[in-house]
C-alpha cells in the first residue's frame, strides 16, 4: 500500500496535472487521469479516471499484479475490503474464493430499519470452512422465526423432507385467524414423559380431535387406559356403544356333520355335576381372569344351540316312537276290553 501511495504521489507531481502543482496541504485537482504503475511490473497499473461520464477506478495491464484487483486497507495494512480481478468481493478476508461476496464477520442488513433481503436460495455452511452444512436461524437468540407472516395475506411454508422439532411442543393454528377457544396454547403434539406422544395435549383444541381419511391405521390402541394390553390391538377401559360389530370367527356347523360325537344327556349331566358348567364352555374363573373372546363365545353358543337342536330332534323322534307304541297299546287295551265283555 505504501508503495502504491508513493508511486501515485510521484506520478501526480511529475505528470498528472495540466495546471498547478501538487499541494500537500490542500485540495488537488486534475483534468486527466491519476495513474500508478506496479513497481515490480510497469506494465500493470491502476488509475482513477472518468469514462463515459462515469468515475472509474481501474486496475489493468499485463503481467504481475495486473489481475489481482484492489485491496482497501486500514491502519497497520489491515485488509478491510478486497475486490478480486474477477469481480469477487471479500469483506474481512483477502480471499473471497469463488464467491461473488464473501464476508468474514457478522452482517446486519437493513441497519436499524425494517428492510428486506431478497434472494432465491439460502444454504447453511460449516463454522470452520465454506463447506455447505446445517442452516441456523436465530441460533441461540431465544427469538421466533416467522415464515410468510403478515397482516393481510399469509404465505405457505413447504418442506420437502422431514421436519424435526427440537422442543417438546408442536403448536398449530396460533395465528390462523380461526376460533381459538378459551385455551390458546394450541399444543397439537407434545412429547410427554415416558417418551409418550400426546395428540391435542390437555384438550387445547376444545372442539375435539378429528381423524379423517378413508383409512386410519394404528397398532396397539388404548382407550381410557395408559397401559393397553400388548396382546390385543384395542384395549378399552370403559363402556363401548356401537350400532354394529362384526367379528370374524370360526362357526359351529361341524355339529351337524355325521361324524360329530354328540355327548349323551347322561354324560352332560355328569359333567355339569362335576364342573358346574357346560362342556366346552369356559368356567367362571376363566372368564373372570381372561375375559370373554366374543368370536369364540359366539361359536360356543352356536355349538350349544345346534347340540340342543340335535337333542330336540332326538326327543322328537323318541316321542313319535312312543306315540306309535301308545297307539298300539291303546288298540290292544280296546281289544282286551271287548273280549272281557263277551265273557
Amino acid at each position: 500500500m505504501k508503495k502504491i501511495i508513493k508511486c501515485t504521489l510521484a506520478f501526480l507531481v511529475m505528470n498528472s496535472f495540466s495546471y498547478g502543482q501538487w499541494n500537500p496541504n490542500g485540495d488537488n485537482t486534475t483534468s486527466g487521469n491519476i495513474r500508478a504503475t506496479n513497481p515490480n511490473n510497469t506494465a500493470a497499473s491502476n488509475s482513477l479516471s472518468w469514462y463515459n461520464n462515469i468515475a472509474r477506478l481501474r486496475v489493468g495491464g499485463v503481467g504481475i499484479g495486473a489481475s489481482n484487483g484492489f485491496d482497501f486497507q486500514g491502519p497497520g495494512d489491515t485488509s478491510l475490503f478486497r475486490i478480486m480481478g474477477n469481480g469477487n468481493i471479500g469483506i474481512g478476508t483477502t480471499s473471497p474464493g469463488t464467491w461473488k461476496l464473501n464476508v468474514k464477520g457478522h452482517v446486519n442488513i437493513g441497519g436499524d430499519g425494517n428492510y428486506r433481503l431478497r434472494t432465491r436460495h439460502v444454504d447453511g455452511k460449516s463454522s470452520t470452512s465454506d463447506v455447505i452444512d446445517d442452516l441456523y436461524l436465530n441460533y441461540n437468540s431465544g427469538k421466533n422465526v416467522y415464515v410468510g407472516y403478515g397482516d393481510n395475506a399469509h404465505s405457505n411454508f413447504y418442506v420437502f423432507g422431514r421436519i424435526r422439532n427440537g422442543g417438546a411442543d408442536f403448536q398449530l393454528g396460533v395465528h390462523d385467524g380461526r376460533d381459538q377457544g378459551t385455551k390458546t396454547s394450541n399444543r397439537a403434539l407434545v412429547h410427554y414423559i415416558n417418551d409418550e406422544l400426546h395428540l391435542n395435549y390437555d384438550s387445547d383444541f376444545e372442539g375435539g380431535t378429528f381423524i379423517g381419511g378413508p383409512k386410519v391405521i394404528m397398532d396397539n390402541v388404548g382407550i381410557g387406559t395408559r397401559n393397553p394390553d400388548p396382546n390385543y390391538k384395542l384395549s378399552v377401559n370403559g363402556k363401548v356403544r356401537a350400532k354394529e360389530i362384526v367379528v370374524e370367527a370360526n362357526w359351529a356347523d361341524y355339529v351337524f356333520q355325521e361324524n360329530y360325537q354328540l355327548p349323551t344327556l347322561e354324560e352332560v349331566a355328569i359333567f355339569i355335576k362335576e364342573n358346574y358348567h357346560l362342556p366346552d364352555v369356559p368356567s367362571q374363573q376363566e372368564i373372570e381372569k381372561e375375559g370373554v373372546a366374543v368370536g369364540d363365545m359366539q361359536r360356543i353358543h352356536m355349538q350349544k344351540i345346534e347340540e340342543l337342536t340335535l337333542y330336540i330332534l332326538q326327543q322328537e323322534k323318541r316321542i313319535k316312537e312312543l306315540e306309535v307304541q301308545n297307539a298300539k297299546i291303546e288298540a290292544l287295551e280296546q281289544k282286551l276290553e271287548l273280549l272281557l265283555e263277551r265273557k
